[in-house]
C-alpha cells in the first residue's frame, strides 16, 4: 500500500509542447555501406564513375502525425543519397474515419486522400521500420516497384477482416538505387486488397 501511495504522491511531469498540440514526431535512419568487387577508381566510357564502394543514407525519415476523434493528418519527409542527394515528401495524407478510433482499433470506414501507400499485398503497406528486412522482396517489387502514390483510398475493418480500395496515379515513387523516374499518364489505376488479421 505504501508503494501505491508513493505513486500517487509522485510529481507528475508537465505536458510537453508536443502533448499540448497533440502532435507525434517520429523518425529513423538507415545507413548502408556497399562494396563491389567490380569497382575501379576510374571513369567508364559513358562518363560515369566506375567506383561503387561507398557509404550512403538509404532512408532518413522524419514523420509528424496529428489525430482527432474522426480525422488524422500525416506528413513524412525522406532524405536519401542512393542516386543523388535528395529530400522529398514521402507521405502527405489526410484521413476521415467512422466510428472514432478507440485504443488504436481500426475504424469501419476510413477515407484517405493524398500521397500514401498503395493497398497492394502485405509488404507494400508495411513501413520499412517494422519489416524483418527493410527492403521488400523481389516478388513484391515485381508487382509494385514503389510504395507511395497519389490518390484516394477507402479502407477499414470489420471484425478480423481488413479491406482497402484505392484510385491512384499508377506510378508510385521508386526510391531504390537505379529506380526509374515518374512518367505520368492520363490513365489511373484501381487497386484493392482484402485480408484478415
Amino acid at each position: 500500500e505504501s508503494e501505491r501511495e508513493a505513486e500517487l504522491l509522485a510529481p507528475v511531469a508537465p505536458p510537453t509542447l508536443w502533448d499540448r498540440l497533440g502532435l507525434r514526431l517520429s523518425g529513423y535512419l538507415q545507413a548502408q555501406y556497399t562494396h563491389n568487387q567490380l569497382s575501379e577508381d576510374s571513369i567508364g566510357a559513358d562518363g560515369l564513375p566506375m567506383n561503387q564502394d561507398r557509404f550512403f543514407v538509404r532512408r532518413g525519415r522524419l514523420r509528424l502525425d496529428r489525430t482527432w476523434d474522426y480525422a488524422s493528418l500525416a506528413f513524412e519527409i525522406d532524405a536519401s543519397n542512393t542516386r543523388s542527394p535528395i529530400v522529398g515528401v514521402r507521405r502527405a495524407e489526410m484521413s476521415y474515419f467512422y466510428p472514432a478510433r478507440e485504443d488504436g482499433t481500426l475504424p469501419l470506414v476510413m477515407i484517405t486522400a493524398g500521397l500514401s501507400e498503395v493497398p497492394f499485398g502485405f509488404e507494400v503497406r508495411q513501413a520499412p521500420r517494422v519489416r524483418w528486412f527493410m527492403e521488400r522482396s523481389l516478388g513484391s517489387l515485381a508487382f509494385q516497384r514503389g510504395e507511395p502514390d497519389l490518390g484516394l483510398r477507402v479502407s477499414g475493418a470489420l471484425g478480423a477482416f481488413r479491406y482497402a480500395v484505392a484510385v491512384v496515379n499508377g506510378y508510385p515513387f521508386d526510391d531504390r538505387s537505379g529506380g526509374t523516374s515518374l512518367v505520368l499518364t492520363q490513365a489511373k489505376d484501381l487497386v484493392g486488397r482484402l485480408g484478415f488479421e
